[in-house]
């Protein structure tokens, strides 16, 4: 450093201004002194003194600022996704003016939408059909995600068509960052209105969030109806159950509970309908109250009082049909149909020789092939359901009798009977049965109309023998 003969610097010689930068000029070394807080040292150029000078406007503090703005040029070849911050290929950015302080910032910096819900928080969250007025509870707010930003408003909104517009529910912007809120809403009776619920948060920055939720009013539900058809009696050996049953046999108790399923809507009144076959539905008792408007059983009794058979053929199955209607404040519902089949009854099996080889066939009549079942278990009776399987009947020969008796409806005819065993034919055909079948009226006795059948009959010179060891059977099939 510098001294002069006194020891001080060469600078304290110049000047002792504290802040103060020497420069050069035409004179030699000069000082300039300290100037106002945040100018900047600006050069005049070649054979020009430095000199202090304001900042130029939007450069804070002197330093670089950008003179344009860029477009985005990116080689995305070869299936690149490349970026430039937040800026992707052929993006624009605005950076006439910034700083670079504040190029980088923008660039890496996204606005992001606060995090908004808006919750309906009624359970369940559902409004019941037939109501005319309800209290909506709403759960919502927000919270916010963009760094340093303050809320600018929160609106809450509500819609019955959000296609038409929203509007606002409380008049102005709320910016709790909690809430909640009951909105009373009122409709007409069976009037079914939907509502929707917006929440809309602005932040300072720019950011924008939102959270929608909806309500409605339930449509209308008709009540439940489970209908059944419980016969009073049931002849298990013949294969009849409640829904299938021999002609003669249609007394039944007709039983039906029901359920509203539109908790609101009271139900009044029940009809029961029944038909025969595919013919007209026809009302059984007229219009009865039900036991309560919400849910219950009913049980009625309909015994026909009739003959056996004495409305159908027992030439055909036919069938009996049952629905029960139900009226409530809004619809009359109908169940869904129960169906009873009546089926003409089969008779088959080995009979005493002693009283069926030469019976006069044309006399034999229903309560004789009754006997014969209660004497000889291996003769059956069956409803048309329980005896054929692909048109087709089979029965035990056993190894003591010889003489069998098939009895079918007229309409009916035997085309094969043969005797097998363990699914093998041993002997072929049988021509004994259907060389001669015999019409008699198998009803008649006990029945105010005649029921034409076919009786067939089979005599053997001698019992049936076990063929390795099984016992043979008959099959036999009808067209």
């Amino acid at each position: 450093m510098l001294q002069g003969s006194t020891g001080a610097s060469f600078a304290d010689l110049i000047t002792a201004t504290f802040g103060a930068v020497l420069v050069y000029g035409e004179t030699g070394w000069t000082a300039l002194g300290p100037a106002t807080a945040g100018y900047v040292l600006t050069t005049g150029g070649t054979g020009s003194l430095p000199y202090w000078s304001e900042p130029i406007a939007g450069s804070g503090s002197g330093f670089f600022t950008f003179s344009k703005g860029f477009t985005v040029s990116l080689n995305n070849l070869g299936g690149h996704s490349k970026t430039f911050g937040k800026y992707v290929d052929g993006d624009y950015i605005p950076s006439t003016g910034w700083t670079l302080e504040e190029f980088i910032y923008d660039v890496v910096t996204e606005t992001k939408a606060p995090t908004v819900y808006l919750n309906i928080t009624n359970i369940p969250k559902s409004i019941e059909f037939g109501a005319t007025g309800f209290g909506v509870n709403l759960s919502y707010g927000y919270t916010l995600t963009n760094i340093g930003a303050t809320v600018v408003s929160g609106i809450l909104e509500w819609s019955t068509d959000p296609n038409s517009g929203f509007v606002e529910l409380i008049p102005g912007s709320s910016t709790s960052s909690s809430n909640t809120l009951t909105h009373t809403i009122s409709f007409a009776e069976y009037e079914t209105p939907h509502y929707y619920y917006k929440y809309t948060v602005t932040d300072s920055i720019g950011g924008v969030g939102n959270d929608t939720d909806d309500i409605a009013v339930l449509d209308y539900v008709g009540p439940s109806i489970t209908l059944d058809i419980i016969a009073k009696n049931i002849n298990a050996t013949y294969g009849e159950t409640n829904l299938r049953r021999q002609y003669g046999n249609p007394d039944s108790d007709i039983t039906f509970s029901y359920t509203r399923n539109s908790p609101r809507i009271d139900i009044s009144t029940y009809t029961l309908y029944n038909r025969v076959g595919s013919g007209v539905f026809t009302d059984i008792y007229g219009p009865s109250s039900v036991p309560d408007p919400a849910s219950g059983t009913v049980n009625r009794d309909h015994t026909r009082s009739l003959p056996i058979g004495k409305e159908i053929s027992p030439s055909v199955t036919t069938s009996l049909s049952y629905r029960v209607d139900l009226v409530d404040e809004v619809d009359t519902i109908s169940s869904n149909l129960k169906t009873m089949y009546l089926e003409p009854l089969y008779f088959f099996g080995p009979v005493d020789a002693t009283t069926w080889q030469s019976k006069n066939l044309s006399t034999v009549t229903r309560a004789d092939l009754l006997s014969v079942a209660s004497s000889i278990s291996r003769f059956q009776i069956k409803i048309e359901s329980a005896a054929l399987s692909s048109n087709k009947f089979t029965f035990q020969t056993g190894t003591t009798y010889t003489v069998f008796i098939i009895a079918i409806p007229n309409t009916k005819t035997i085309s094969s009977v043969v005797k097998k065993n363990t699914g093998s034919n041993l002997s072929g055909s049988i021509s004994e049965f259907g060389t001669s079948p015999t019409s008699l009226s198998i009803e008649s006795a006990d029945a105010s109309f005649s029921s034409d059948y076919k009786i067939y009959r089979a005599i053997f010179g001698g019992p049936f023998t076990l063929e390795s060891g099984v016992e043979s059977y008959m099959e036999v099939t009808i067209s």
